[in-house]
This record gives C-alpha cells, sequence and structure tokens, in this order.
C-alpha cells in the first residue's frame, strides 16, 4: 500500500494546514523509508493444470501436485526445500471448481510480521486458456508507513507524534521526544510518573538529516530522512473543484450529483475541507476516502493523503456488518436444505461445533446471539480486565483456536438478555456456517458476494493457523466494493437484477436487539436517529476504528462511506457524529422537499 505518492501526499497534507496559520510553527515530518526489509513474496503468474481429479500449480519457479477432493475443492502448497509454512516464501492456493467449470479460489499469505501476525486470503482471477488455468497473485505486502512529525524544542530536541497510516500503533506512544547527540539519535518518552524511557537508538548523520532506528517491531533497521521540498505538492492539491465519478466496469451507475438532489458544491467543500485536515493530528479524522450514492448512482467520491480507487482498506470492525449477512446470502443462495433446516439464526452453537455442555445458559445460545452481541458469555471488548476481550483473546498463547476460547468462557447471562461488544462472539459465526454449508468462508464471501457484486480486490484476514477467516473484523474491501455493502441493504438485498438478501433477512438485520452506547444494534449493524432542521431521519450504519463508515438514510435513498486513520481517538467517529448529519444530511440534500 505504500508509494510514494502516497507518502509525499501525507507530507504535504501535514504541512498544508499549518503553514497557512501563522501562529503555528510549521512541523518537520521525518519519513520512515524501510520496513521489513528484505521481505520476499511468493507472487505473479499463477499456472494450474487440471487432468482428470490431479492439479498441478506452479508459480515462481514451484510448483505443486494435489488431488481434488468430493467437495470439488483443492489446495496447492508451495514452498521452497526447507521452508516452512510460516514463511513469507510459501503460499497456498486453496481453490475450487464451480459448477460451471470455472476455477476459483484464494492465496494464502503467511510470514507477516509488521503490518500483521494473521495470514491473509487474496482472491486469484483465473482466466482458461487451452486446459490450463492462469491468474496473478498479488499478495498483501508486510508495510508500514512511519511518520514522526515534529516541533522543534532546541537544536537538538524535539518533541513529536509519530503517525502510522495502516495501524493505531502510533497513538501509544505520546509525550515523545527525538535527541541527537554526538551522531546518536535516540527516541525518548516520558512517563507519567515523571521519569523518562528510551524506546530506541541508532545513528545520526546530521548533514544528511538521516537517522536509524531498529524499531523491531516495525520492520527492524528502519531509516528516517527528514521531508523539506514538498509545498509545491500542496498547491497543485489545494483546490478540487466537483467532477462526475469515474465510470468503471465495476456495477456502479455514476451521475451529476446536482441530478440527484444533491449540491455539488456543498459536496465539493466538503472534500476540499477534508483534504486540508492535518493527518497527524488526533483530533482531526484524517479521512483518505469519501463516496457519496443516491438512487443507486454514484455520484461523488473523493480520495486524500494518497490513497486511491484500487487500494483495499482495512474496514476493521465495520467487515461485522459483512458478517451479520453472510446467514442470509447463505440461505438465499440455496446451501441449505430447506425444507429440513429452520432460519440460520436459530442454529444451537455449542451443539453445532461439537461441544458437550451441560450448562443450560450456553446451550440456549444461537448464531442470532453471536450476531447481536447477546451470547451472555464473559466478553467484553469495552472491559480490558474481561477474559473475552479482543486483544485478551488474540495476544493468550494457551489457546490457539479462538473458537474454543470464546466457548469455554464463563456464561453470565441468560442468551438475549444483555448486549456486550464481543469481536469474539461475533467470529463463532463462521466456524457456524462452514459447519452448515462445509464451505470455507473465503469461498463462501467470494461466491456469495464479490462475484455478484463485481468485487475483485480484496484481502480476509485469517486465524493464526490460516484455516478459517476472522469474522470479527479485519477485511480489506477497497471504497467502491465498501460502499456497495450499504447500497445492497439500502436495496432490501437487491443488487442489479440479483436478489442476493431476502427483504425479510434485511429487515431482521436492522431491528435492533438492544442497545451499546446510546446506539441500537442489530445482526452486525447499528442503528441510531439524527434529528435535522425539525426532521428525523432513521439511519443504519457500519462501524470500525479509525472511521470506516458506512451511513445510510433509507428514506433518502442516500448512502455514504468513509475510510480513514484515525485509530483510537475521537476523530474515528467524525464522520458519523457530526460530518454526516450537519453537512450530507442539513446542508446536501437541496430542497426540503426533498427530505
Amino acid at each position: 500500500m505504500t508509494s510514494n505518492f502516497y507518502l509525499k501526499g501525507l507530507y504535504a497534507l501535514f504541512v498544508f494546514c499549518l503553514v497557512n496559520i501563522s501562529a503555528i510553527a510549521e512541523p518537520i515530518v521525518w519519513e520512515g523509508t524501510k520496513v521489513n526489509p528484505g521481505e520476499s513474496l511468493l507472487s505473479g503468474l499463477l499456472t494450474i493444470d487440471i487432468e482428470n481429479d490431479t492439479v498441478t500449480g506452479q508459480i515462481g519457479g514451484l510448483s505443486a501436485t494435489t488431488d481434488i477432493d468430493t467437495s470439488k475443492e483443492f489446495t496447492l502448497f508451495f514452498s521452497p526445500k526447507g521452508i516452512k509454512e510460516s514463511d513469507a516464501m510459501t503460499g497456498t492456493f486453496r481453490g475450487y471448481i464451480t459448477k460451471t467449470n470455472e476455477v476459483r479460489g484464494h492465496w494464502i499469505r503467511y510470514g507477516m510480521k509488521i503490518r500483521s501476525s494473521s495470514p491473509y486470503a487474496t482472491p486469484v482471477q483465473l482466466s482458461k486458456r487451452g486446459r490450463r488455468y492462469e491468474g496473478t497473485v498479488a499478495p498483501l505486502k508486510d508495510e508500514l508507513s512511519i511518520f514522526f512529525v515534529g516541533e522543534s524544542k532546541s537544536d537538538d530536541r524535539y518533541t513529536f507524534e509519530v503517525f502510522i497510516p495502516e495501524t493505531n500503533y502510533g497513538r501509544f506512544y505520546r509525550h515523545s521526544e527525538l535527541r541527537f547527540s554526538n551522531q546518536k539519535a535516540a527516541w525518548v518518552v516520558k512517563m507519567d510518573d515523571g521519569g523518562e524511557r528510551e524506546i530506541d537508538s541508532g545513528i545520526h548523520d546530521p548533514e544528511s538529516d538521516i537517522f536509524h532506528l531498529q524499531l523491531p517491531y516495525w520492520g527492524n533497521g528502519v531509516r528516517f530522512e527528514e521531508v523539506k521540498d514538498i509545498r509545491g505538492l500542496v498547491a497543485a492539491k489545494r483546490h478540487k473543484t466537483y467532477a462526475v465519478p469515474v465510470q468503471k466496469d465495476d456495477g456502479w451507475p455514476v451521475g451529476d450529483a446536482d441530478q440527484f438532489g444533491l449540491d455539488s458544491k456543498v459536496l465539493e467543500r466538503f472534500g476540499n475541507m477534508l483534504s486540508s485536515e492535518p493527518a497527524e493530528t488526533p483530533r482531526k479524522a484524517q479521512t483518505e476516502a469519501l463516496l457519496v450514492a443516491r438512487n443507486g448512482v454514484l455520484v461523488f467520491e473523493r480520495y486524500f493523503r494518497g490513497y486511491d480507487s484500487e487500494q483495499p482498506h482495512d474496514l476493521r470492525s465495520a467487515s461485522k456488518s459483512l458478517t451479520g449477512i453472510l446467514p442470509g446470502l447463505v440461505e438465499q443462495a440455496g446451501l441449505l436444505n430447506q425444507d429440513k433446516e429452520q432460519s440460520l439464526l436459530t442454529t444451537p452453537i455449542y451443539q453445532t461445533l461439537g461441544f458437550d455442555v451441560d450448562d443450560p445458559k450456553k446451550r440456549a445460545v444461537t448464531l442470532e446471539h453471536a450476531l447481536s452481541m447477546s451470547t451472555g458469555l464473559d466478553c467484553d471488548d469495552s472491559q480490558r480486565d474481561s477474559p473475552g476481550e479482543e486483544d485478551t483473546m488474540q495476544n493468550q498463547q494457551e489457546e490457539p483456536n479462538w473458537f474454543r476460547y470464546i466457548l469455554n468462557l464463563d456464561a453470565i447471562h441468560e442468551p438475549g438478555s444483555h448486549l456486550a461488544y464481543c469481536s469474539g462472539g461475533i467470529n463463532l459465526t463462521g466456524a457456524v456456517l462452514t459447519a452448515k454449508t462445509q464451505q470455507w468462508v473465503p469461498r463462501l464471501i467470494e461466491e456469495l458476494f464479490a462475484q455478484p457484486l463485481g468485487i475483485k480486490r480484496y484481502h480476509i484476514n485469517l486465524l493464526p493457523d490460516g484455516q478459517q477467516a476472522y469474522s470479527g473484523g479485519g477485511l480489506q474491501l477497497t471504497a467502491r466494493d465498501f460502499l456497495k455493502l450499504g447500497q445492497l441493504m439500502l436495496n432490501k438485498g437487491r443488487w442489479g437484477k440479483q436478489q442476493l438478501l431476502s427483504a425479510e433477512y434485511v429487515d431482521s438485520v436492522l431491528t435492533p436487539r438492544g442497545e451499546m452506547g446510546g446506539k441500537g444494534y442489530g445482526l452486525g449493524w447499528w442503528m441510531t436517529t439524527y434529528e435535522v432542521d425539525g426532521r428525523s431521519y432513521r439511519v443504519f450504519f457500519a462501524g470500525g476504528n479509525g472511521g470506516q463508515q458506512i451511513m445510510a438514510v433509507p428514506a433518502l435513498d442516500i448512502v455514504v462511506a468513509s475510510l480513514g486513520s484515525a485509530y483510537g481517538t475521537r476523530g474515528s467517529i467524525k464522520m458519523r457524529d457530526d460530518w454526516f448529519p450537519n453537512i450530507i444530511l442539513k446542508d446536501a440534500i437541496k430542497s426540503q422537499g426533498e427530505r
């Protein structure tokens, strides 16, 4: 995801807001130009030959052979001699043959150490060339963009903030100082008790304004260089006039905002305001994409800080909203025996996953409870001391199977009686769906969501063993494809000519089972009401840390998507709580009659 354009765009925006305010000194920005040095990935052309029930694949000079199983699935593992599966130079292709004799599947990459510790599954688009299938493997890269944004306190001391667009790591380092002395650079953090702690140190070259830090958790041997010549880029991107989004072959019709009852001038000003937000300021939203659709037509699209329409973005917990509709997609596709199966939502989780339990509260836990955050298990992500809290679950070493970890928690409430935000609980959805359909969750996502909606580029984070998707958050989609998720719900489960979800299931998803934080919560989706100019608007939305938002208003047939990197700050909900009601609903809708 890192590129020179991305980095320069960030620098320009760091400076833009501040250079125009004379009372505030211009910040000094250092760029971390080296992360995960020497990473070598299996990527490029993947070829697959099928003869009878034997599959042979080749990529990067490696080959692998396996058999197709009775469900028309196969797995090819590619590894140089002596390299373990957890290394980045290995890869696995999990493929399957469709009813129309197409070959589809996902490439699983291992060995990430910086961006994530999880494996990721990425779809491979395969085309038939005679008797051979060919596709390009483009795994998620293990990269971070690291910025130190500082203010001079003396010739050799600077206070600074750490900003990392891809993650919230930087927000954990407050009150940091960068100190230079005797060709040494030291990163020092002031502690709450008045003391100091040196985070790291390295060599400083004062003549070239370059210094090095080891930073083993961010790639080892990170080289930082001060950036100076960036103002020309700022001037070129200071203001943009409204333009109709580009028509692409992705299923989105495009149109002029004014023709769909939206004021293009308001949207233009909004976009330019977002482009001037200083990315390093925690109080700001650090927005990277803003898209608006009305009446099913994409009418506004802007990207910021070097982000663009082709880059998948980490949705964080907003991808729970896709998890919420997966059971409905499965049912609508007819993957269950409807004569024998009741709604998937009534599926008892413990019994389905083979857990023999005596506790009546656990025996009563259903898939609907997992999706609505009401299992009653001792799991609450908002409480650091909760045994089921997401970071606690993911960082513990005693139980590598996160499904078992959550199911082994104590039941402290009756199912359905108490809502508590539990990522590990909603993650159980994947295990239940696989048990019911005998299909891998990434395959379900590809067949039931990505293919029908024309989604070709995405990444799915997996559990540590790589055997199943993590359904609690972390899916990566492009901004346009993220917006499709909201439009699908706004259309009552319809996309184009395809009814992918029943209208009844959509209604069930958007029916609150209770409240958390003053907002209603259904099945992976949130609900609230905005009061704007004396009118009430019922809104449903998806939300994820950093500013990943889908906001939809059925009464106005409008859906907005935003992406951002304000991880762990109030800026994460700036779009939801301020800009959406006060700019989109209040100012951008053209006339009262259209409300």
